[in-house]
């Protein structure tokens, strides 16, 4: 029996670990917005949501505005593959940067990853906000479990 039960724990370490792996970025990036929130009052939370939510409320309306002042011109991106792996640089980006907002401000950050993926992709907004529901669940759970 007991080798039994070391056998037991042994494979739900394994399975721990291999789980821990599978959402180490928005884990990781998303605990460092939680702490970064327990760093902060909640007027300071507060006025930084407010200000954020400003700064990213026009990005998608304006989004071709913001591109061409940015230089960038209208040319299809490649998508990321083997052969251009630096492709997918922008989302992983994006991934870090909308966990630590998870874990910052308690969102799921489609508030980051909607506008981020209008202006680093050529994803129309439909597809974006459709993109961004389907990622923002990791960064949550990982929010609402650093902040628990």
């Amino acid at each position: 029996r007991a080798v039994d039960k070391s056998k037991g724990q042994k494979n739900a370490r394994e399975a721990a670990r291999e789980r821990a792996r599978e959402t180490a970025q928005p884990r990781l990036t998303a605990s460092l917005g939680a702490r970064a929130a327990a760093a902060l009052s909640a007027k300071q939370l507060a006025r930084a949501l407010g200000v954020f939510m400003l700064a990213v409320a026009p990005i998608v309306p304006c989004r071709k505005r913001i591109l061409d002042a940015l230089g960038v011109d209208g040319a299809p991106r490649p998508p990321p593959s083997l052969e251009n792996p630096l492709a997918a640089a922008p989302l992983f980006a994006i991934g870090g940067t909308a966990g630590v907002l998870a874990g910052l401000f308690g969102v799921g950050g489609g508030a980051v990853v909607v506008p981020l993926l209008a202006l680093a992709t050529d994803l129309d907004h439909k597809t974006a906000l459709g993109t961004s529901l389907c990622a923002m669940v990791p960064t949550a759970i990982a929010g609402v479990a650093a902040h628990a």
